[in-house]
Parts: C-alpha cells; sequence; structure tokens
C-alpha cells in the first residue's frame, strides 16, 4: 500500500467516525435538550458537554495523516500515474462538494421559500458539510483508483 493510499484511509475513517460519532451526539442531545442546543449546544459548553456538532472536529485528525505518513527516501515517490490519480481524485471531490453545496441551499429554499429567513448559523455547518463531502470523495476516488487493497506493491 502506498503513501496516498494510506492517506486517503486515514482521512476517510477519520471523517467517518466524526460524522457517525457528530450524528449519534444530535440525536442523543436532541432528546435532552431539544434541537437547537442540540446541534451548537452553546449552553452545553457550560457543563463541558459540546454540542452535537462540536465532535466534528474529530475529522480534522485526518489532515496529520500527512505527517504521520512520510514520504520514501530514494525511490520515485511520485510519477505521472499518482498525479493523474490525484488530478482526478480532486476533481471529483470539487464536483461532491459542489453538489453538496446545490443540494444544501435548493433544499433550504424550497424549505423556507423566497420570503423565509434561517439563522446564520446554518452558513458554517453548510461549509463544514462541504470540506467534510470534498475530503470522502477524494478519499474514495483515491483508494478507488489505485485499488481498495494492498495489491503486492512494497512501500
Amino acid at each position: 500500500m502506498n503513501r496516498a493510499q494510506k492517506i486517503a484511509w486515514s482521512c476517510l475513517i477519520t471523517v467517518s467516525i466524526s460524522l457517525i460519532l457528530s450524528i449519534i451526539a444530535v440525536v442523543i442531545f436532541y432528546l435532552i435538550f431539544g434541537m437547537p442546543k442540540a446541534l451548537w449546544g452553546f449552553a452545553l459548553m457550560s457543563i463541558g458537554l459540546p454540542g452535537g456538532f462540536g465532535l466534528m472536529g474529530i475529522g480534522g485528525l485526518g489532515v496529520f495523516s500527512q505527517l504521520i505518513f512520510k514520504k520514501g527516501q530514494g525511490k520515485v515517490r511520485f510519477d505521472e500515474r499518482d498525479q493523474l490519480f490525484y488530478m482526478r481524485a480532486w476533481f471529483l471531490g470539487y464536483c461532491a462538494s459542489y453538489l453538496f453545496f446545490v443540494i444544501v441551499c435548493m433544499t433550504t429554499w424550497f424549505i423556507y421559500g423566497p420570503k423565509g429567513t434561517i439563522s446564520v448559523n446554518v452558513l458554517p455547518l453548510t461549509v463544514m458539510g462541504g470540506f467534510m463531502t470534498l475530503m470522502l470523495a477524494h478519499s474514495v476516488a483515491i483508494l478507488a483508483q489505485y485499488g481498495w487493497t494492498n495489491k503486492g506493491e512494497k512501500s
């Protein structure tokens, strides 16, 4: 398994764990405190609990995989094939994040209508969701192009 696959697996695992934990926390906090506090948890922070979306920070740990999986010494680390895989993966990731933004904006518009208003607290959540979508799509595209498992190559 090469470095790009290890980084992709790391990002995929950390982002998935943060999404699952955030959804579980929002459901639990919704049952206990109600909806606005379940999402942002400003009142919950006073007693030491983050809101449901406070657990999305775990997904940021995937960034450290660049430091954990260091570049190998002495051999070719990144060739034309790898560059093509990265370009395709970033393109797919940005397409997926754009699709996420369109779906969120149009769904909000359909729910609230042209004269409705939303809280500005929704905007950071939308940006965070777009970033998570980008990272998930990029990681899945890298793994799909290389193959999901180690196929005998040494790294």
